[in-house]
Order: structure tokens, then C-alpha cells, then sequence
């Protein structure tokens, strides 16, 4: 008998990513000057807007977790342990940058890797596409492979926006970080673009000479690859940046937490994650002001202050996301037995509910809940949209 693969929970890419990525290229090349002049207030009010609040959704994925035993509480025990993190990663930053920027490096090469396969909604991309029963590797080297690919796009496509926010946040002598308007530098970070790319194609043909499903591997992977590389070569590194940060990577992650944890609004959302992405993006402020007025160049003193803030709080995402990952493609996310269904839902609905109102409540707007219909859906009357 065959067996019909499932089919994923998404399209690989969602329209805003398709939209936003198209529009950039188009004004980068239609329109230069004006795209360059609005690239860095663009980045960063999608890194407002999205990347910062995307982690801030942490603790509702933590409440999902544990909604099979119904257990209620272990809120201070989460955020203790977030906040221990934190101050962890910070402090690593207070003594030795580099070490600090690279653990940073290898924490967006897994989470940006895992993360570009969010649309299968927490089953394994070799399962998925057929690639299991006879190749041998595991699907973390998919995931390295990928970050691999959009770190070496981010970092070598422009050195000379790059490379001044990779010198400020290691504080390395100069002679550290090569000249990037000398040609050697260029044609160095070249190779070592094409060489971060070639690898990762070089994978994706060794899978698809195993993959039992060839369509969809390449109706999945080559729209995806094209779409990345046009937006980190032709567009300003800062919005070719936020872009992907915001509209590919966050808005993946928040589609995935409103899928498994039945949040049917986006202002039900937004009550949960706006109140703790706050004191993120004041500090990320506050610091680049203080960096801006030292005499810093005002662009590299807020993306400064951008990496070092948004990997301290990386740290915990991960570690926390991990066990979100593992928990869906262990079958958490798949659809209950109809005899199951009622008991867990309620059981589901019940911890979200907790963690929302948790969140209303600390924001001081006092927001009531309504009351549950058929479907296990929770709204925070008068914000949600």
C-alpha cells in the first residue's frame, strides 16, 4: 500500500516574505539612493515590529509544553532561568566580545537553519521529502548546512556594510578585520560566499538523489534559494537583513506558535508579546544612543547595540525553542484522537488562557476574556483584531 506523504502546515515562503523581497530588488535597482536612504529606519522597525516579538512568545511556547499534564505552574522557575541566560551571554559580552560573537554565530547558523523549515511544521525535512530510508544523515546537518548558507550571504555579500558592525561589537584592533574597500577583501569575501552556497547545494542535490518526492523537493527548495540569494546580493545588507529576520524568520516563528497553540487572533498575540519585548527594545535604545553620542557612526552604533542586546535574549530562545521543536515532531502537533480531542483541548485552552491573561495583566490594561466557544480560541476584547 502507499502512503500519501502529509502535507506541510504552509507554503515554504509566505506572501509578505515573497512581496517584501520582490519590492526591495525592484527599488534597489529602480530606485538606489532612495532605497539606501530608507534601508536602515526600514530594518530597524522590522526588527521592531517582528524579530524583537517573535522571542517574546517564549513563555506561551512554554505553557504549550506542558499542556498535556495540565501543569500550571513553573512561571517563576521559566523566567528565572531566562533571565539567568541572559545575564549569562551579557556578561560574556562585558568580558571577552569575540567569544561572545562567536557563540552568537553558531546559535543563528542552528536557529536560522531549523527555522527555514518551520513550514513543515516540526517534521524532520528528510522524513518529510523522502529521504530517510536511504540516506544516512541526520537532519541537523541540513539545518547547519542552511544557517551556513544565510550567514555566509549576510556577512561577505557587502563587507563594507558588515564588516565596520563586526568590528564594533568584537572591539578588535582593525587589523583583525580586512579593509573592505581593498579589491583583495571583495574578492575574498566572494569566495567565501560562493563557497557558503556551494555547500549547501551541493547537499540539497546529494538529498534530492535520494528523495522519493523530486517535485517537491525542488518546488520547495529552488524558489527559496533563488529568493535568498537575490535578496542578500542585491539589496542593502541592513534591510536585506530585516527582511529576512522579519518577514521570513519571525513571521515563520509566529505562524508556527499560532498554529500549534490554537491563538486564532493577532491582537491575542500581540497582548502576549508586547508587554516583554519592551524592556528588549529600550535596551537596544539606550544603548545605541550611548554609542551614537561616543562618537560611534550612528548606523553601526544601534546595529551594535542591536547584536549584543538580541543575542543575549538568543540565548535562551534557542535553548527554550529547542524544546518546542522536539515536542512537535515527537506528534505534539499532530491532530488528537477524537476521543482525546475534548479532554485536551480544554486542557490546552486552559494553560494558554493563563498565559495570555498573565500577560494582559502585566501590560495594566486589565483586558477580560471572553468566553470559549466550540473552538479552543482565547481573545483579549477590545485590542484584538
Amino acid at each position: 500500500m502507499t502512503l500519501t506523504p502529509p502535507s506541510p502546515t504552509r507554503p515554504p515562503l509566505t506572501l509578505p516574505a515573497v512581496a517584501s523581497t520582490a519590492l526591495a530588488v525592484l527599488s534597489s535597482h529602480v530606485f538606489p539612493a532612495e532605497t539606501n536612504m530608507l534601508a536602515f529606519p526600514l530594518t530597524l522597525a522590522l526588527i521592531a515590529i517582528f524579530g524583537v516579538p517573535h522571542g517574546a512568545a517564549d513563555h506561551l511556547v512554554h505553557a504549550w509544553r506542558h499542556r498535556p499534564t495540565g501543569r500550571k505552574g513553573g512561571d517563576a522557575k521559566f523566567f528565572a532561568g531566562y533571565i539567568a541566560l541572559v545575564v549569562a551571554h551579557a556578561t560574556l559580552w562585558y568580558l571577552c566580545p569575540p567569544a561572545a560573537f562567536a557563540l552568537f554565530l553558531c546559535m543563528a547558523v542552528w536557529h536560522f537553519g531549523q527555522g527555514e523549515y518551520e513550514y513543515l511544521g516540526g517534521r524532520s525535512p528528510l522524513a518529510y521529502y523522502g529521504c530517510a530510508a536511504t540516506c544516512t544523515l541526520d537532519a541537523w546537518v541540513v539545518y547547519v548546512s542552511r544557517g551556513i548558507m544565510i550567514l555566509s550571504l549576510l556577512t561577505f555579500a557587502q563587507p563594507n556594510l558588515t564588516f565596520p558592525v563586526i568590528q564594533a561589537v568584537t572591539t578588535l584592533d582593525t587589523e583583525w578585520i580586512p579593509d573592505p574597500s581593498a579589491p583583495s577583501t571583495w574578492a575574498a569575501c566572494r569566495m567565501a560566499m560562493t563557497a557558503g552556497v556551494a555547500q549547501h547545494v551541493l547537499l540539497l542535490t546529494y538529498l534530492l538523489g535520494h528523495s522519493t518526492r523530486p517535485t517537491a523537493f525542488l518546488r520547495d527548495h529552488v524558489p527559496k534559494l533563488v529568493a535568498l540569494a537575490l535578496l542578500y546580493t542585491h539589496v542593502n545588507a541592513y534591510l536585506a537583513f530585516g527582511i529576512y529576520f522579519g518577514l521570513w524568520h519571525a513571521l515563520e516563528f509566529f505562524l508556527s506558535v499560532k498554529s500549534s497553540l490554537a491563538l486564532t487572533t493577532r491582537g491575542m498575540i500581540a497582548w502576549a508579546v508586547v508587554p516583554l519585548s519592551l524592556p528588549v527594545l529600550g535596551a537596544m535604545l539606550v544603548m545605541g544612543m550611548y554609542w551614537d553620542q561616543v562618537g560611534m557612526a550612528s548606523e553601526v552604533a544601534y546595529w551594535r547595540a542591536f547584536l549584543v542586546v538580541v543575542s543575549s535574549v538568543t540565548t535562551p530562545h534557542v535553548v527554550y525553542l529547542e524544546g518546542f521543536v522536539q515536542v512537535r515532531m515527537a506528534g505534539g502537533s499532530k491532530e488528537p484522537n477524537k476521543q482525546m480531542r475534548p479532554q485536551r483541548e480544554s486542557n490546552e485552552v486552559e494553560i494558554i488562557k493563563s498565559a495570555v491573561v498573565n500577560s494582559c495583566e502585566n501590560s495594566r490594561k486589565a483586558p477580560v476574556v471572553s468566553q470559549l466557544a466550540k473552538s479552543p480560541t482565547v481573545v483579549c476584547v477590545g485590542k484584538s483584531r
